[in-house]
């Protein structure tokens, strides 16, 4: 599992809804923020990941 950030943006450019996801892959951190967060379809959202030494490199 990866954390990611998925956020979209508004008319002015800045970044909106800023909310980090943990899934496997960017495709279902995406739908996963578009389900939760009912966010439509038509906007463009977008995932980067987040690179978190203490939560990649947890021990289990």
């Amino acid at each position: 599992m990866k954390k990611w950030m998925v956020y979209f943006k508004n008319s002015d450019g800045s970044r909106e809804g800023n909310e980090p996801i943990v899934a496997p892959s960017r495709e279902e951190a995406l739908r996963l923020y578009r389900f939760f967060f009912n966010v439509p379809a038509e906007i463009n959202c977008r995932a980067i990941p987040i690179i978190d030494r203490d939560f990649q490199f947890r021990r289990k």
